[in-house]
């Protein structure tokens, strides 16, 4: 089976609004534009996977049944429009109580991925709003990190540590196109 690319996606402040510690479906709202630029994604081939760290779980903030409740939603949304993710892994530690290897900035949700869709990371692509998903992406082998700032305003050492910085995931679609299509020439 052929290595294929993949882009991993931070869920809060990266797919949807991040009011903090989003434990309940109320509290969840898609950013403008991510379903359709989600459906582009797609379309250029790549598998899409989101890594997410849930400390909220650990800290007693909402239940692991809640967490799955707020994805679910969201999954039902996404399939109203005709889409899914290809997987969807999450860590619910806090990172102060528990070790692990999958709290980003640890690359384990995405080696994960990585072994079980036979990812090529070379060719990948991480997407998240802060500086952890970047270095998880950097630890796991991912060809290029991208930070979205999804109204943040972030300090430059921060953004330098991203090989592209985008204003939202609006604009990684057309990022991609110009990039496939430069490499066919």
């Amino acid at each position: 089976m052929d290595k294929q690319p993949a882009i991993f996606l931070d869920r809060d402040g990266v797919i949807n609004q991040d009011h903090g510690y989003i434990g309940t479906v109320e509290r969840f709202e898609f950013i403008e534009g991510v379903l359709p630029s989600l459906q582009a994604l797609r379309a250029l081939q790549y598998r899409l996977i989101v890594v997410t760290n849930q400390s909220g779980i650990e800290r007693g903030l909402y239940t692991e049944q809640a967490y799955h409740d707020v994805n679910d939603y969201m999954q039902q949304r996404l399939h109203q429009h005709n889409f899914a993710f290809d997987a969807i892994y999450y860590c619910p530690h806090d990172g102060q109580h528990t070790t692990c290897d999958c709290r980003k900035p640890n690359p384990g949700m995405l080696l994960a991925a990585q072994a079980r869709f036979n990812i090529d990371m070379r060719t990948s692509w991480m997407i998240g709003d802060k500086v952890t998903d970047i270095q998880a992406g950097r630890q796991a082998g991912v060809g290029t990190t991208c930070l979205v700032r999804s109204g943040q305003d972030l300090p430059q050492h921060v953004l330098a540590e991203a090989d592209w910085v985008l204003d939202s995931l609006v604009h990684l679609p057309a990022i991609l196109s110009l990039e496939k299509k430069s490499s066919l020439i």
